[in-house]
């Protein structure tokens, strides 16, 4: 893998970490202030914040030297 390409990837997984953390405050927040969320936005947020913690996991694994 070259520089160029694991440099990007780095970057990538920077900018998925900044989009997990607000994702996850907007989570929170809506959680905490507005229990009257339907179950389907209940759940379609959770999925977005557990596709986001994925990413977060699996993208610094491609960031790695070879």
């Amino acid at each position: 893998m070259n520089s160029h390409l694991k440099q990007n990837l780095a970057e990538l997984a920077g900018v998925f970490s900044a989009l997990r953390l607000w994702v996850n405050a907007i989570y929170c927040a809506l959680t905490s202030w507005n229990s009257q969320l339907s179950l389907r936005d209940h759940l379609s947020l959770h999925a977005l914040r557990s596709s986001l913690y994925v990413i977060f996991l699996v993208s610094p694994i491609f960031a790695q030297p070879q």
